[in-house]
């Protein structure tokens, strides 16, 4: 299993909300699009303006594919009002790494 980690600054915390929502109302079809995807979870320091997304994949080769949509930008149906909030968070970091020990987050399937 891996786990690709996106770290993203300056996130607009105070609109953040509704652009959670939203992926949360949408995840199982934007989910559906990624080859190999096992769950996710994604981290907020309201402090630090600071989110980390992990995402956890089958295999290195479908986590390092996620880029690909990534760069694509927000999805398009996405609400413009929403898009723009995206907009003002900038991607500091993204890695894949192997997920070597796992403790009780996982069904041991996975």
């Amino acid at each position: 299993m891996f786990a690709r980690i996106a770290i993203c600054d300056r996130i607009d915390v105070a609109n953040i909300a509704p652009v959670v929502a939203w992926f949360q109302a949408h995840s199982d079809e934007l989910n559906d699009q990624l080859p190999g995807y096992l769950g996710s979870q994604t981290l907020l320091d309201h402090e630090s303006r600071r989110m980390i997304g992990i995402g956890l994949y089958d295999s290195e080769a479908h986590a390092q594919a996620v880029d690909a949509v990534v760069d694509q930008g927000p999805p398009p149906d996405m609400p413009h009002e929403l898009q723009a909030t995206l907009a003002q968070g900038e991607q500091t970091y993204r890695g894949v790494f192997e997920v070597v020990d796992c403790d009780g987050l996982l069904s041991a399937s996975a």
